[in-house]
């Protein structure tokens, strides 16, 4: 696998970028129209220690979304 260095280097810088606002701040879209987020969906996912970017991959890249967040035994209602 061969890795460019200075398409790394920009991938990065984007994803800390996404990763500076506040999750709640963020207006998302998609094919130019708005994406409506429920903000107890953002605010359950601020209190699991993720970032912007894996609220991102989880909910639009089609990876499990945590919907409802239970902590009990370490398990999680989806």
């Amino acid at each position: 696998m061969k890795i460019d260095v200075d398409e790394a280097i920009a991938t990065i810088q984007e994803w800390r970028a996404l990763n500076k606002p506040e999750l709640a701040d963020m207006q998302f879209v998609r094919n130019g129209e708005p994406v409506v987020i429920d903000p107890e969906i953002v605010e359950e996912f601020r209190f699991i220690g993720l970032n912007n970017t894996d609220f991102i991959r989880s909910h639009f890249m089609g990876e499990e979304f945590y919907t409802t967040l239970t902590f009990e035994k370490g398990k999680r209602d989806a």
